[in-house]
């Protein structure tokens, strides 16, 4: 039977598939973490609330709304050819499945995401064609973003691991002072991969994408 693939949602597709494989033990532990730092998230501010004066709280929310309401929507985005994005100082970012500049990498994070694959080589597996007869490397992947109609296949795990993996950047970014793209940066994009991570069913469907130089 052959593998069935589903839009990911940096593609903006209305029509995604809600019901994803059964989670593998590595998913389950990626959930398990996942599921930490949300927790986590959600228990810091409630822990500041308790601990900040009113008055303080106050200035140091109305900071953080300032600060985001004056970030560039904008500043992730790398030109529009593979050229222009190198000439930018952006890189190929597989976790974003787009083109970066430095201020919107969690280059660690990225690299950690990398070796977390479901290849026995630890790393991920992308094909240039639904069949998995054109098999492609990083570097060959990044430079297929000078075609806007390319699509890349990957596994339904790829998609899991990039949502577990995507909340730790939200959350790393809170110290890291990393900017989360605004194409991400939503709670459409949280919900997307609850989804991801909470839906599953026997089937096998695979994920497909697009290489991206604009983030906002």
């Amino acid at each position: 039977m052959a593998t069935q693939y589903q839009p990911l949602d940096l593609e903006k597709s209305s029509g995604l598939t809600r019901h994803l494989p059964t989670l593998s033990p590595h998913s389950y532990s990626l959930l398990r973490l996942a599921k930490d730092v949300v927790l986590l998230s959600l228990a810091v501010p409630g822990l500041i609330s308790l601990l900040c004066p009113a008055l303080v709280c106050e200035g140091v929310s109305s900071s953080v709304s300032t600060l985001k309401s004056s970030v560039d929507p904008t500043i992730c985005n790398c030109g529009s050819s593979v050229a222009e994005a190198l000439s930018l100082g952006c890189k190929y970012d597989s976790l974003a499945a787009a083109w970066l500049p430095e201020p919107c990498r969690d280059d660690a994070l990225t690299a950690e995401f990398e070796r977390s694959g479901d290849a026995p080589n630890g790393q991920w597996s992308y094909w240039a064609d639904l069949n998995h007869t054109q098999e492609l490397s990083l570097e060959e992947l990044g430079k297929k973003g000078d075609d806007p109609s390319f699509r890349f296949y990957t596994t339904a795990e790829w998609h899991r691991v990039h949502c577990a993996f995507f909340w730790r950047k939200m959350f790393r970014s809170h110290i890291s002072g990393v900017i989360i793209e605004p194409r991400f940066d939503n709670e459409e994009h949280v919900i997307h991969c609850g989804s991801v991570l909470l839906h599953t069913a026997v089937d096998d469907k695979g994920a497909r994408a697009g290489v991206s130089f604009r983030s906002d």
